[in-house]
């Protein structure tokens, strides 16, 4: 029939996105089903209504596919997206019309359990955290302004008792403008130097707290970064301005969104340590999974 040769795919209730698959692989060969059990099992000949929620579920169901696909990465930022894909899901699933009741029925199985599981979502200081150190959403990811308010204030706070090592500070690794702008040194007493200890105080307070709120405030007021960019990239090239912030950041973005990156581990664990390999000690698959998870 010059359809493409595929296996039909069952659900499993532990796997995301399993259900999206097994009615998408079955939709992509409708026409060769349809035939194989007309003639080997007709009992089980699914009618034209059925066929219509299969297809009609689809998009339904695939946003939520395209966002776990997207947070199940380990290789990027995925925690600081959470709060605004919770978001955009309930704004998709408030819009989206259809006249078929079973599509409704399953529209209203996913509002329910979407409100749930992250009612209070943006109240959750980790992920505000990570929403709000992400030069890509800061604070527009928020419908409840009170709930970034807080967050903020508590970041201020928090970042404000940041102890920065030696190599962490702006003076560490100065750069070509500060090279060609800096006053040499002069071992005499100058006209100068009590202005210049002034001026050091104010764009280099001693005190933690300040550096700390300052770094903060200057950074929600920068442009937003493209969502499409690399926060990571980002931060790294301004890690002198707000080492602050900075040190926090280190602190929130290695932290992944879902355990999917735990059970890849598990799964290779699997691999290493099967029937012809039992003797391996424990010490010696954890060294030997440590270095396949880290080359």
């Amino acid at each position: 029939m010059n359809l493409p040769v595929l296996k039909l795919k069952q659900d499993v209730q532990t796997r995301w996105n399993s259900t999206f698959d097994m009615l998408k692989q079955i939709v992509q060969v409708k026409d060769a089903v349809i035939a194989t059990v007309a003639l080997l099992r007709p009992d089980l000949t699914l009618n034209e209504g059925d066929w219509e929620v299969i297809e009609e579920v689809l998009p339904l169901l695939s946003p939520f596919y395209e966002i776990t696909v997207e947070i199940s990465a380990e290789k990027n930022v995925t925690l600081s997206k959470i709060i605004i894909l919770c978001n955009l899901l309930k704004f998709f699933l408030q819009k989206h019309v259809s006249y078929n009741t079973k599509i409704v029925d399953v529209q209203s199985l996913l509002k329910k359990g979407m409100e749930e599981r992250f009612k209070d979502i943006e109240k959750n200081m980790l992920y505000a955290e990570c929403t709000i150190l992400d030069p890509r959403f800061k604070t527009r990811g928020f419908k409840n302004q009170r709930a970034c308010e807080m967050v903020v204030q508590a970041l201020r706070n928090k970042i404000g008792q940041v102890q920065l090592v030696q190599g962490d500070t702006p003076e560490a690794v100065p750069t070509s403008s500060d090279a060609s702008t800096s006053i040499p040194s002069n071992k005499n007493s100058c006209i100068w130097d009590e202005y210049d200890q002034e001026i050091q105080k104010i764009t280099r307070p001693d005190n933690q707290l300040a550096a700390g709120i300052r770094e903060l405030d200057k950074y929600l007021n920068e442009e937003y970064l493209n969502r499409k960019e690399d926060p990571l990239q980002w931060w790294h090239e301004r890690r002198l301005i707000y080492p602050h912030v900075y040190a926090y950041v280190l602190k929130r973005f290695c932290v992944v969104a879902t355990s999917v990156p735990c059970e890849r581990v598990f799964s290779a664990t699997g691999q290493v340590l099967n029937e012809r390999r039992t003797l391996l000690s424990s010490n010696k698959v954890s060294k030997l999974i440590f270095l396949h998870s880290n080359m």
